[in-house]
């Protein structure tokens, strides 16, 4: 079937017009050398020639929430619920390593108990998602985890660049294909489903040197106390900036703040990666050195996660790769398991 195409320079005035004047618009733009996903940024500094530096989750996990009030009254406590601010929502130009991470980590967020934080937020939200025709950065490795620079899942609206003046439009969900007739306001032409196809795979050949990772899993059961955590991940400063990147990483704590007799409970960030994210109150650590700390990250991603959900707790989308303040490579320590899998090691 044939599909909109729609000029380059009408993107800004799609994002605005998709958004009216009651949604909250979340876009990337760029601030000095970076790009970033912000709220509230004028549509005209749009900006898809990479992909930003933090993820999209803040936006439907915030890195900061009050979940509950509460005040002393005598002998009692009256504790009230806090409904989420669940504002409608539109993710403009997300990467598709962005918008894989939400059915990634949906399950979590609805497994012993559905979270109606995350679920409402997720259902006033449109994810307009621009694929990547070639991998946008050198630390990609999306096909890795049986994600591509293509993938639609998690999307509801896709864009691709036929060429540098011209957008194809794909609807992929119900919540997207609701949009036709805003999206037909500004379409140029059509393109068949063939040249969607060719720039698929165009992309999937840019990363046609990254490994399958498909062996990990079952090697990490076996491989608890090997030597390459202490190889690999001695360098690691425990610094998180790889969990606060990450699209998938969703460890939270959970604080009591008061002021006299009444006060809040709030859910925070917090990252496995941290010293004190597994400190017993006894003052005993089980994870009291870094290596230990970043095997659980490996662990929780590539054998714990899959084997509880079915899904691989990572996207590929290379930030715990780039940014890395020690060039520890999340990829390089998994793809050395990989071959050691494939090697019987």
């Amino acid at each position: 079937m044939p599909h909109m195409t729609l000029d380059r320079t009408d993107l800004p005035s799609l994002a605005k017009e998709l958004a009216g004047q009651d949604k909250r618009l979340v876009l990337p733009v760029r601030e000095g050398q970076e790009l970033f996903y912000r709220e509230g940024a004028d549509p005209a500094q749009l900006d898809l020639s990479t992909i930003p530096k933090n993820s999209i989750k803040e936006f439907l996990f915030p890195k900061c929430e009050k979940i509950l009030e509460y005040e002393y009254s005598g002998n009692d406590v009256v504790i009230e619920d806090v409904a989420p601010d669940a504002s409608p929502t539109v993710i403009f130009g997300a990467r598709p390593c962005d918008a894989a991470s939400l059915p990634v980590v949906e399950p979590l967020w609805n497994w012993d108990y559905k979270d109606r934080f995350f679920n409402d937020r997720l259902e006033q939200t449109l994810l307009v998602t621009y694929a990547c025709k070639t991998a946008p950065d050198e630390a990609c490795f999306c096909v890795s985890v049986g994600v591509s620079p293509s993938f639609d899942q998690g999307s509801d609206v896709m864009l691709y660049e036929v060429d540098d003046s011209t957008v194809a439009v794909r609807l992929v969900s119900p919540k997207g294909q609701a949009l036709e007739g805003v999206i037909a306001k500004f379409k140029k032409g059509e393109v068949a489903d063939e040249a969607l196809e060719g720039f698929a795979k165009e992309g999937e050949q840019s990363l046609a040197h990254r490994k399958q990772l498909d062996k990990v899993k079952d090697w990490l059961e076996d491989h608890f106390e090997d030597p390459l955590w202490e190889e690999k991940a001695f360098r690691c400063i425990g610094c998180g900036t790889c969990t606060f990147l990450c699209p998938t990483c969703h460890c939270f704590d959970i604080q009591d703040e008061s002021v006299f007799d009444a006060g809040c409970r709030l859910k925070n960030w917090d990252g496995c990666q941290f010293s004190l994210f597994t400190l017993h109150t006894s003052g005993h650590n089980p994870r009291d050195t870094q290596p230990k700390r970043y095997r659980q990250r490996i662990y929780h991603k590539y054998g714990i996660y899959p084997e509880k959900f079915g899904k691989t707790l990572c996207t590929g989308c290379g930030r715990c790769v780039a940014y890395c303040p020690v060039n520890l490579s999340l990829y390089d320590v998994v793809a050395t398991a990989q071959e050691r899998a494939e090697k019987g090691e």
